[in-house]
């Protein structure tokens, strides 16, 4: 974990950035007494850093919580213990989610379920969307709304596997008409 905590401790220029990230790939990392090579970084959001782990042949997704500013967005307490909590939300919901496997909270980070798939974003600049997909997340976004919640609807935040839409966030906020699916999610759905 020492590599992820010097690369997210300070807010790096890109380039350097690019560079710390492309030395993390093929890296081992310890977490809670399981070695994990880091495969590729799958994206970076608001919260944190998510890479492609594995062990024993097993895919896993890390996260590691950052500290940088975000510029657009308030987080009403820690980044680790808002997403813990969110988790429990939606699973409570049932909304199809990546099933968390471990977290540590000295360490700021958690590991979750990888899900194998396209994102919607991919579906959709493949002109690949569905109505069937579409459907599936008008159902996300009445759950979200009937438990006074939204999510992040932006398509990066969703994975197509199998016929099943996965909302692979953990982010929640309160409910606002003017972040909900209709309202703001869907013109970045539109294709």
């Amino acid at each position: 974990m020492q590599i992820c905590n010097i690369l997210i401790s300070k807010q790096l220029p890109f380039t350097l950035y690019r560079t710390h990230v492309k030395n993390m790939i093929g890296q081992t990392i310890s977490v809670n007494n399981k070695s994990f090579i880091i495969k590729r970084l799958l994206g970076k959001g608001k919260s944190g850093y998510s890479y492609l782990i594995e062990h024993e042949h097993e895919s896993l997704v890390l996260k590691q919580m950052h500290n940088e500013a975000c510029s657009f967005y308030e987080f009403k307490s820690d980044k680790l213990t808002a997403e813990l909590e969110a988790y429990q939300k939606l699973k409570a919901m049932q909304i199809r989610i990546p099933q968390l496997v471990d977290y540590n909270t000295a360490q700021n980070y958690l590991v979750k379920e990888y899900i194998a798939g396209k994102t919607a974003a991919e579906l959709i600049a493949e002109m690949k969307l569905t109505d069937a997909m579409l459907e599936q997340l008008f159902k996300m976004s009445y759950e979200a709304e009937k438990h006074s919640i939204n999510i992040d609807y932006f398509p990066t935040n969703f994975v197509l596997q199998n016929a099943d839409l996965v909302y692979i966030d953990y982010e929640i906020n309160p409910y606002d008409t003017k972040w909900n699916f209709a309202e703001w999610g869907i013109y970045y759905w539109a294709n």
